[in-house]
Protein backbone atom coordinates (compact mmCIF):
# COMPACT_ATOMS: atom_id res chain seq x y z
CA UNK A 1 0.00 0.00 0.00
CA UNK A 2 3.13 2.20 1.03
CA UNK A 3 3.96 2.48 -2.98
CA UNK A 4 0.66 3.30 -3.94
CA UNK A 5 0.12 6.16 -1.21
CA UNK A 6 3.23 7.24 -2.66
CA UNK A 7 2.00 7.42 -6.73
CA UNK A 8 -1.16 8.96 -5.45
CA UNK A 9 0.25 11.81 -3.71
CA UNK A 10 3.02 12.62 -6.62
CA UNK A 11 0.07 12.30 -9.25
CA UNK A 12 -2.24 14.67 -6.62
CA UNK A 13 1.01 17.23 -6.50
CA UNK A 14 1.96 16.92 -10.11
CA UNK A 15 -2.00 17.47 -11.44
CA UNK A 16 -2.25 20.72 -8.72
CA UNK A 17 1.06 21.89 -9.70
CA UNK A 18 0.39 21.73 -12.99
CA UNK A 19 -3.45 23.26 -13.31
CA UNK A 20 -2.45 25.88 -10.77
CA UNK A 21 -0.42 28.06 -12.91
CA UNK A 22 -2.15 26.83 -16.28
CA UNK A 23 -5.52 27.86 -15.24
CA UNK A 24 -3.90 31.59 -14.69
CA UNK A 25 -2.43 31.25 -18.11
CA UNK A 26 -5.09 30.09 -19.93
CA UNK A 27 -7.12 32.67 -17.56
CA UNK A 28 -5.35 36.12 -18.36
CA UNK A 29 -4.87 34.69 -22.40
CA UNK A 30 -8.80 34.66 -22.66
CA UNK A 31 -9.09 37.92 -22.50
CA UNK A 32 -10.82 38.05 -18.62
CA UNK A 33 -7.88 40.30 -17.62
CA UNK A 34 -7.57 38.22 -14.34
CA UNK A 35 -10.93 39.00 -12.93
CA UNK A 36 -11.91 35.67 -11.35
CA UNK A 37 -15.18 35.30 -10.09
CA UNK A 38 -15.65 34.38 -6.76
CA UNK A 39 -16.53 30.84 -7.23
CA UNK A 40 -13.49 30.42 -9.07
CA UNK A 41 -11.10 31.89 -6.45
CA UNK A 42 -12.72 29.51 -3.55
CA UNK A 43 -11.98 26.53 -5.53
CA UNK A 44 -8.24 28.10 -6.52
CA UNK A 45 -7.75 28.93 -2.72
CA UNK A 46 -9.16 25.14 -1.94
CA UNK A 47 -6.43 23.51 -4.64
CA UNK A 48 -3.88 26.18 -3.07
CA UNK A 49 -4.57 24.70 0.56
CA UNK A 50 -4.73 20.92 -0.68
CA UNK A 51 -1.29 21.02 -2.81
CA UNK A 52 0.33 22.55 1.04
CA UNK A 53 -1.71 20.07 3.19
CA UNK A 54 -0.78 17.35 1.20
CA UNK A 55 2.98 18.56 0.48
CA UNK A 56 3.27 18.74 4.29
CA UNK A 57 1.62 15.57 5.18
CA UNK A 58 4.09 13.29 2.34
CA UNK A 59 6.63 14.83 4.12
CA UNK A 60 5.96 14.38 7.32
CA UNK A 61 8.07 12.39 10.26
CA UNK A 62 7.81 12.13 13.65
CA UNK A 63 5.72 15.57 14.78
CA UNK A 64 3.67 16.04 17.88
CA UNK A 65 0.50 14.52 17.88
CA UNK A 66 -1.24 17.77 17.94
CA UNK A 67 0.52 19.00 14.67
CA UNK A 68 -0.29 16.04 13.35
CA UNK A 69 -4.40 16.38 14.61
CA UNK A 70 -4.32 19.71 13.08
CA UNK A 71 -3.09 18.61 9.68
CA UNK A 72 -5.98 15.65 9.67
CA UNK A 73 -8.15 17.81 10.54
CA UNK A 74 -7.60 20.23 7.79
CA UNK A 75 -6.53 17.76 5.43
CA UNK A 76 -9.75 16.00 5.36
CA UNK A 77 -12.51 18.08 4.32
CA UNK A 78 -10.11 19.45 1.44
CA UNK A 79 -9.78 15.98 0.42
CA UNK A 80 -13.49 15.92 -0.09
CA UNK A 81 -13.50 19.50 -1.71
CA UNK A 82 -11.05 18.39 -4.23
CA UNK A 83 -12.61 14.31 -4.68
CA UNK A 84 -15.75 16.44 -5.62
CA UNK A 85 -14.33 19.29 -7.66
CA UNK A 86 -12.27 16.03 -9.89
CA UNK A 87 -16.02 14.74 -10.00
CA UNK A 88 -17.53 17.68 -11.34
CA UNK A 89 -14.74 18.69 -14.01
CA UNK A 90 -14.90 15.04 -15.08
CA UNK A 91 -18.53 15.02 -15.63
CA UNK A 92 -18.09 18.55 -17.31
CA UNK A 93 -15.66 16.76 -19.51
CA UNK A 94 -18.19 14.18 -20.37
CA UNK A 95 -20.53 17.20 -21.31
CA UNK A 96 -18.18 19.11 -23.11
CA UNK A 97 -19.18 18.60 -27.01
CA UNK A 98 -15.73 18.12 -28.56
CA UNK A 99 -16.40 18.11 -32.24
CA UNK A 100 -14.19 16.38 -34.23
CA UNK A 101 -11.20 17.39 -32.31
CA UNK A 102 -8.18 15.49 -31.77
CA UNK A 103 -8.27 12.51 -29.87
CA UNK A 104 -5.53 12.82 -27.75
CA UNK A 105 -6.59 15.75 -25.82
CA UNK A 106 -10.14 14.10 -25.66
CA UNK A 107 -8.79 11.58 -23.93
CA UNK A 108 -6.57 13.60 -21.78
CA UNK A 109 -9.90 15.23 -20.39
CA UNK A 110 -11.00 12.26 -19.34
CA UNK A 111 -8.08 10.52 -17.59
CA UNK A 112 -6.58 13.31 -16.20
CA UNK A 113 -9.50 13.93 -13.88
CA UNK A 114 -10.05 10.19 -13.15
CA UNK A 115 -6.18 10.04 -12.16
CA UNK A 116 -6.69 12.91 -10.04
CA UNK A 117 -10.22 11.22 -8.05
CA UNK A 118 -8.36 8.05 -7.82
CA UNK A 119 -5.50 9.40 -6.10
CA UNK A 120 -7.58 11.64 -3.68
CA UNK A 121 -9.04 8.27 -2.76
CA UNK A 122 -6.10 6.64 -2.23
CA UNK A 123 -4.64 9.26 -0.21
CA UNK A 124 -7.82 9.75 1.71
CA UNK A 125 -7.69 6.61 3.09
CA UNK A 126 -4.11 6.52 3.46
CA UNK A 127 -5.04 9.49 6.12
CA UNK A 128 -7.53 7.74 7.78
CA UNK A 129 -5.20 4.61 8.38
CA UNK A 130 -2.75 6.70 9.43
CA UNK A 131 -4.53 8.24 12.02
CA UNK A 132 -6.11 5.17 13.25
CA UNK A 133 -3.00 3.00 13.22
CA UNK A 134 -1.55 5.90 15.38
CA UNK A 135 -4.45 6.44 17.80
CA UNK A 136 -4.52 2.08 17.87
CA UNK A 137 -0.73 2.77 18.85
CA UNK A 138 -0.96 5.60 21.58
CA UNK A 139 -3.62 3.66 23.15
CA UNK A 140 -1.61 0.46 23.53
Amino acid sequence: MKNYERLAIRSYLIILGISIPIYFLLYGASGHEINVPAGEILWMVVAVVAFCLVLTYSVRQKRAEALESIIFVLLLPVLLATIYAGIKIFWSMVLFDFDDSVVIPRILSYVVPVIFVISNGLILIAVVRYKLFNKKSAGE
